[in-house]
């Protein structure tokens, strides 16, 4: 079973990849459409959501993998 450690050998961190800049743009465009202006505390909240973003990917994708792993469970839904 891979360690948890090293997500990087796994293909689906192109997940990450497409997540964030989605996450972005779909924030600027709120920022736009609400006419508010980016300063210290929304760039500050933009930083904060990205580290959300990422650690929440890294955790499901983990799960994933350790159940996939698992041979002797039956998945249940």
């Amino acid at each position: 079973m891979p360690s948890s450690c090293c997500f990087a050998q796994y293909p689906d961190d192109t997940h990450l990849g497409r997540s964030i800049p989605l996450s972005l743009i779909i924030a600027v465009l709120l920022l736009q459409q609400f006419d508010i202006t980016l300063n210290i505390m929304t760039l500050g909240a933009m930083t904060v959501a990205i580290g959300r973003v990422v650690d929440d990917s890294i955790v499901v994708i983990e799960n994933i993998y350790r159940r996939l792993a698992l041979t002797g469970e039956k998945l249940k839904a």
